[in-house]
């Protein structure tokens, strides 16, 4: 009962977070062709495309080297990925972003 509530919650929560931002996301059929190879590429990688990602589609020729970016930046490399993950669930929790 629990697991229900809270998941009822979260979607709550998440039409909240949709209906405050200023640039609606964009869904797979309001992309360029362009863009689709790269939405397909989120989607295989993480189970869905972030809404972030969606915003930066309005762009669509920044929306590739920035995934690109992204991706370099959850290589391995400086920091653990325990510091990364930590930065990047507080810099969502202080922007009010859905983590």
């Amino acid at each position: 009962m629990r697991r229900i509530a809270r998941a009822e919650k979260d979607a709550a929560a998440s039409l909240i977070r949709e209906e405050n931002m200023k640039i609606a996301p964009l869904e797979k059929n309001q992309i360029g062709e362009s863009a689709k190879p790269v939405y397909e590429a989120l989607e295989k990688k993480l189970g869905r495309v972030l809404n972030f990602f969606k915003v930066i589609a309005y762009k669509p020729n920044v929306l590739g080297p920035f995934v690109e970016f992204y991706n370099q930046v959850w290589t391995p490399g400086a920091l653990s990925p325990k510091i990364k993950e930590l930065a990047y669930l507080r810099t969502s929790f202080m922007n009010g972003c859905e983590y």
